[in-house]
């Protein structure tokens, strides 16, 4: 092989060019964003008390269009988004982003561990635009949380959860967890699965979004934000009936559902064992 000497004066320039555009991108990026969540902060604060359920609806999707746009997230929706009001949207959660994209298609109340709460400046959004706060180490407070969700669908507005009770790298998709569902079966609310996926510009999975293991929120936007692009997809597939139906059965078929839309093992089946060998 012949060697490569490394790359000295002009030659040099376009590397350090580079390194330069990206700081300049970064630091756009994260002022840009703070000015966001200071709008935020002020619609949140100054006309939310006084907007219809509606308008603040709207305003909520338009903020989250424009949030993911300030992140440089592009997004591809598919599936037909047929039902507006009372239902229980579900999806596999792999990071924080997932709130923002379907809030920049249909406004919703959202249930999150109570730290969440605590969060700086989106912990107070998060309140401000109705979301519910479940401790989970109180198992008791599941039962205050259902009635809650059960009030807000009764009211016309929609509720989306994430039963994995947890983020993934979005390589895997983990068990969901029915106890949220109880309120759209004693309601006959339909419930519509919704798949999420990131992935690079070559279509092939991105964990860039993840937010997971011991990773702080910082981490994460930093990651984000750091990123040229993030390319998120988000699929709306049928929805699920829960007439007939216990909770159990309908987190099931949303699970399955949403595996099979990402092309992901269901965790509630087991391979199949090659024909002619004992099976486990």
């Amino acid at each position: 092989m012949d060697e490569k000497t490394p790359a000295t004066g002009a030659e040099a320039l376009p590397n350090r060019a580079t390194t330069q555009g990206g700081i300049a991108r970064l630091l756009i990026k994260l002022v840009l964003l703070a000015f966001h969540l200071a709008w935020g902060a002020v619609l949140a604060a100054l006309v939310f008390p006084f907007a219809t359920q509606a308008r603040r609806e709207a305003i909520i999707e338009r903020w989250a269009q424009a949030l993911l746009g300030r992140l440089s997230v592009r997004v591809t929706v598919t599936g037909v988004l047929a039902v507006r009001k009372g239902a229980v949207f579900v999806a596999n959660h792999i990071s924080w982003l997932d709130v923002w994209l379907l809030d920049s298609q249909r406004a919703c109340r959202f249930v999150a561990k109570a730290e969440v709460a605590r969060w700086p400046l989106i912990g107070w959004l998060a309140k401000k635009t109705g979301t519910l706060f479940i401790r989970r180490e109180q198992r008791h407070h599941t039962a205050a949380i259902n009635r809650e969700i059960a009030a807000a669908l009764a009211d016309g507005a929609c509720i989306a959860l994430f039963p994995e009770s947890t983020t993934s790298d979005g390589l895997r998709l983990r068990r969901f967890h029915p106890s949220l569902l109880q309120p759209a079966v004693d309601l006959g609310a339909p419930v519509i699965p919704v798949a999420i996926r990131y992935v690079d510009a070559a279509g092939n999975p991105d964990t860039t979004p993840a937010y997971i293991d011991q990773m702080t929120l910082l981490d994460s936007l930093t990651r984000i934000i750091k990123a040229e692009t993030v390319h998120a997809e988000l699929a709306f597939l049928p929805a699920i009936s829960t007439r007939g139906r216990n909770r159990r059965e309908i987190a099931r078929a949303a699970q399955a559902a949403i595996a099979a839309a990402l092309s992901l093992p269901d965790p509630d089946r087991t391979p199949e064992t090659a024909p002619g060998l004992p099976s486990a």
